[in-house]
């Protein structure tokens, strides 16, 4: 049976009003997204992470994964914002 975590962090920032969206602000050295998916990874090595970030950001993610190098394989998605509920 595969498994598999999907990790949701397409926002762009705006209600924090940083220079880069929450998910990329570093808690304990590390980016905060990383400590998601290291710790999907440590649980199970065989989940299959789904990362979904916004298409602004999918540039920044694959820095980021060269500088931090990042050896988890994981499915890269582009999220966007054209369904939103109670519109």
């Amino acid at each position: 049976m595969k498994k598999y975590a999907i990790i949701v962090a397409g926002g762009t920032g705006t209600r924090m009003q940083g220079e880069v969206p929450k998910q990329f602000m570093l808690l304990n050295g590390k980016p905060v997204i990383l400590h998601s998916v290291e710790a999907f990874h440590t649980f199970d090595p065989s989940i299959q992470i789904i990362l979904v970030i916004h298409p602004d950001y999918i540039e920044y993610w694959k820095q980021m994964s060269l500088e931090y190098r990042i050896s988890v394989i994981l499915y890269l998605l582009p999220g966007h914002d054209s369904f939103r509920f109670g519109e």
